[in-house]
């Protein structure tokens, strides 16, 4: 019924917790796709042993080439009717994929998702984000509803708390980019299936749990986090011909700075924080997608009333237009005291 893919790499302090969380879900018509990328620590180990224990294993044993390399190496022989996906050191209930699969079927859904829990690790939780039990359909003004909606959040970003028609999946031939290009792969993933799928369903409780481990991808900064988000939206550019594309595009943009300003501000090296924005966004000001995605925060009426519905305040919205105007003026001192740097 699902194929689960977990791609690993030295993540054995982790590893049996996840691995117990999948052999023993209550839905056990699964195939469990184990692809090790080439750990150094005991992860190898590990993952051999399970795989004596549990027919339903399939083991990949590759050189390392990155998270987005082993998950499509499991996508290359996954036969499940639904493709799934949990990190190493995440964990799952022991009964969401019975539930995902269930509300799957019930409405003959092409990707079914739940909510999902973020566990620091002093073991508190960081945020909780839950979802209802409906089913949406993906097509004119819903799909931009429900962009707004649940999208670009914390859940739906991520491919680890859904599971997937394998078949709409094929059809596109749809394989992840290196996060190093793109800088979130599970986006780019989610987005290119967004607009081919004709429903989304999702169960309201929170059976995934993300291990919010110090030194993982999404929690360090790298210099180039802005060229990978102006990649991500190029790739994003070529997955539709939907008319309200631009819009969503716009949207990204707006998120996805966020974000990254956000992550140069926390984890750069102290008092290195305005040399590193500054070097970000001179690098991508004058690209066409950079000021084109601007304009559009700066003066589109329905981008800012997205704006709006995100929770944007009118001092922030005006803070975000003032800074992008500087940006493109190339007053990044100016830009980035705006912000607060």
């Amino acid at each position: 019924m699902v194929s689960i893919i977990i791609p690993v790499y030295n993540t054995d302090k982790y590893l049996s917790k996840c691995l117990d969380s999948i052999v023993n879900q209550t839905l056990t018509d699964i195939e469990i796709i184990i692809v090790n990328d080439g750990s150094t620590d005991k992860s190898a180990t590990i993952v051999d042993e399970y795989a004596k224990r549990d027919s339903r294993i399939i083991t990949i044993h590759q050189k390392n080439a990155g998270q987005s390399s082993a998950r499509n190496a499991g996508l290359d022989i996954a036969t499940g009717e639904y493709i799934g996906f949990v990190d190493a050191d995440d964990w799952v209930d022991i009964n969401m994929y019975e539930f995902l699969y269930a509300a799957a079927k019930k409405y003959d859904a092409d990707i079914a998702v739940c909510g999902r829990k973020g566990i620091s690790e002093s073991g508190n939780i960081d945020y909780v984000i839950s979802r209802e039990n409906q089913c949406s359909t993906l097509k004119g003004e819903n799909l931009k509803y429900y962009f707004l909606k649940f999208f670009i959040t914390k859940d739906t970003v991520s491919v680890c708390n859904k599971i997937y028609r394998k078949v709409n999946i094929d059809n596109l031939k749809l394989k992840f980019l290196p996060v190093s290009d793109v800088g979130t792969e599970d986006t780019l993933f989610n987005y290119s299936l967004f607009f081919v799928v004709n429903s989304i369903c999702s169960v309201d409780n929170c059976y995934h749990y993300s291990f919010a481990r110090s030194g993982s991808t999404a929690r360090t900064y790298s210099q180039g986090s802005m060229q990978r988000l102006i990649n991500l939206l190029t790739e994003c550019g070529t997955a539709s011909n939907y008319k309200d594309a631009d819009f969503i595009m716009a949207m990204m943009f707006l998120y996805f700075l966020q974000v990254y300003i956000s992550r140069i501000k926390q984890l750069c090296v102290p008092g290195t924080h305005r040399e590193a924005m500054i070097w970000e966004l001179s690098n991508v000001y004058d690209s066409d997608i950079f000021r084109k995605n601007a304009r559009r925060i700066i003066f589109d009426p329905e981008v800012a009333s997205g704006m709006k519905e995100w929770g944007f305040r009118l001092r922030g919205r005006i803070r975000m237009r003032l800074f992008l105007l500087l940006v493109l003026s190339g007053r990044y001192n100016l830009a980035i005291r705006i912000l607060g740097y």
